[in-house]
């Protein structure tokens, strides 16, 4: 239902039903069955169509002021959300040779924490044959000499 409420105040919004529907990416038959549905929940004719556009009816225009503020508030609060839940942010402990970890990665390590200034990076260094998973590190950079890679 929420979504043939977006629906309903984009039409009014726009002033046409075929606007509603490509904003929602729609087809107008869709939109067009959707507003139908709409009208059947709330019980009554929310606008009349016609080749000017859209008039709302006295229900329309109630139905529209008490939901329409309502549903873009939400929207916009989806879009925070979905903006705090693509944030990298938190430790992370990442596990390098030492010969790597300092020199050849230095511009790598503050580049990152420029780019993710959210993350707590945590590099710490060890011998390359050390265990990942009892080290507690989330990454384990590696390498293998060129010389062992052609040896077989």
């Amino acid at each position: 239902m929420l979504d043939n409420i977006r629906l309903f105040a984009l039409a009014v919004e726009s002033g046409s039903i075929s606007q509603a529907a490509i904003k929602a990416n729609l087809t107008l038959t869709t939109a067009s069955r959707k507003l139908k549905l709409l009208e059947q929940e709330v019980g009554g004719v929310l606008f009349h169509r016609s080749k000017k556009g859209l008039k709302l009816t006295p229900l329309g225009d109630t139905y529209y002021h008490e939901c329409a503020a309502l549903v873009h508030a939400l929207d916009e609060r989806l879009v925070y959300l979905e903006q705090d839940m693509n944030r990298c942010t938190g430790p992370l402990s990442v596990l390098v040779p030492t010969n790597l970890a300092a020199g050849p990665l230095d511009l790598f390590w503050q580049q990152f924490t420029q780019r993710y200034p959210d993350i707590r990076l945590n590099v710490r260094t060890a011998d390359p044959d050390s265990d990942m998973l009892t080290s507690g590190a989330d990454i384990a950079l590696r390498y293998v000499p060129v010389s062992r890679l052609t040896a077989h």
